[in-house]
């Protein structure tokens, strides 16, 4: 199935597939497709919030998105984070400003991350969520984001003292394109055995296993 308008329905039907989705990926990458030691888990984000009485819906359903985290079973670190954003996460310069910083925090905790962003941008954050992250996390304004053909974006982040980003514009009507999930600190290595590949609800995505 393409990348459709989310915006064209309720943001509960959104919310049910979000829960149904990373469901899913986390089942995929737990057959087989990490690499040894690592397992991955659906978590609630716990964002301080407990009183959401007078909140919109978006952001109501938002609070209670899952994610999916990769852990090392040698400890049980988290080493990868993956988010898929939802539409309450962008609804105000505030909520934006609150997942820029929790987002940002994954990668001060050395945790690899992918973001998945299926929302079109509002006003407050014109070029999209990756550009106001990676402009919180080098203090500098981009002009790498999404457009008015392509409202749509992937982001991937290798954790680091300098952090490395690649991010994929995509457009409605899409197929997600090949992406990168880190899982090591070093580099990834680009080999055919070094991908891991699963089928979504929403078309099939390509994570590199390094």
């Amino acid at each position: 199935m393409p990348v459709r308008d989310w915006s064209k329905v309720d943001v509960g039907v959104f919310h049910d597939f979000h829960q149904s989705w990373v469901i899913g990926i986390r089942n995929s990458l737990n057959r087989g497709l990490l690499l040894d030691g690592l397992y991955a888990m659906v978590e609630q984000v716990a964002d301080g919030e407990t009183e959401l009485h007078g909140h919109a819906d978006a952001e109501i359903y938002a609070a209670k998105a899952d994610r999916i985290v990769i852990r090392d079973a040698n400890g049980d670190s988290t080493v990868s984070t993956i988010e898929v954003i939802s539409p309450g996460n962008k609804t105000s310069e505030f909520a934006i400003s609150k997942i820029v910083a929790r987002l940002s925090r994954e990668l001060e905790n050395e945790r690899h991350l992918l973001i998945i962003d299926l929302h079109k941008p509002h006003d407050h954050e014109r070029l999209g969520l990756h550009a106001k992250l990676w402009e919180h996390l080098i203090g500098k304004p981009q002009n790498v984001g999404v457009s008015e053909q392509e409202p749509f974006g992937i982001s991937s982040y290798r954790a680091g003292v300098v952090p490395k980003a690649y991010f994929h514009r995509i457009g409605l009507h899409a197929t997600l394109p090949d992406v990168l999930l880190y899982l090591t600190a070093e580099p990834p290595v680009l080999t055919a055995k070094n991908y891991v590949s699963f089928l979504t609800p929403s078309s099939t995505l390509r994570f590199s296993a390094t």
